[in-house]
């Protein structure tokens, strides 16, 4: 059973942001490190160290549910940290109805040193959601970035989160980039 590394969550935190205000997201508002929650309201924020002990303590619950999804099929720490990318991006149901994916991971894990099945499932994971914008991929950049982390086990630049702090707005104010802190599993947080 594998548990979301480090650089798995760093992976994530470049693509989701930080925003320390709550923000219109699909059909609720989110905090911090994009979590969706129908209890927040206008106006609500946190603090960066409250956004990463959230953050963590829900990255734990979505790594439990790709170890229940995958039923112990062994694969790689960087593939654990693709699976929960793209479990972040659109939920573990979701991730659970992937079922091309589903099937070429399994076939992989199988056989780990068959490039074909490796390449087949990068190819599916660039295919993730095509249904909820038609006929357009669905976060392309992000699928690319998960596909090469699923075949190269390169995780990209982990240096720099974007965030909007208390009062800003993603939608109207210019980002400022910090140093990526770290993501500890336990009540303190240290930034780099």
């Amino acid at each position: 059973m594998l548990d979301v590394s480090e650089k798995g969550l760093a992976f994530v935190a470049v693509r989701e942001a930080c925003v320390l205000t709550a923000y219109q997201d699909t059909r609720h508002l989110a905090l911090g490190f994009g979590i969706n929650d129908p209890s927040l309201k206008e106006g609500d924020t946190i603090t960066l160290d409250e956004a990463i002990a959230r953050y963590v303590k829900t990255a734990g619950e979505y790594s439990a549910s790709i170890n229940k999804i995958l039923l112990g099929l062994p694969i790689k720490q960087h593939q654990h940290d693709v699976l929960f990318s793209v479990t972040w991006n659109i939920g573990a149901t979701r991730l659970a109805d992937e079922d091309r994916l589903l099937r070429a991971i399994r076939a992989h894990s199988v056989e780990p040193t068959n490039p074909e099945l490796r390449d087949w499932a990068a190819y599916e994971l660039l295919h993730v959601r095509w249904d909820l914008v038609g006929h357009k991929p669905f976060n392309l950049a992000r699928r690319c970035a998960e596909a090469i982390l699923y075949v190269r086990g390169d995780y990209g630049d982990l240096s720099k989160l974007k965030l909007w702090r208390e009062g800003k707005n993603p939608r109207r104010d210019p980002v400022e980039e910090i140093p990526m802190p770290t993501f500890r599993k336990t009540e303190e947080v240290k930034h780099v």
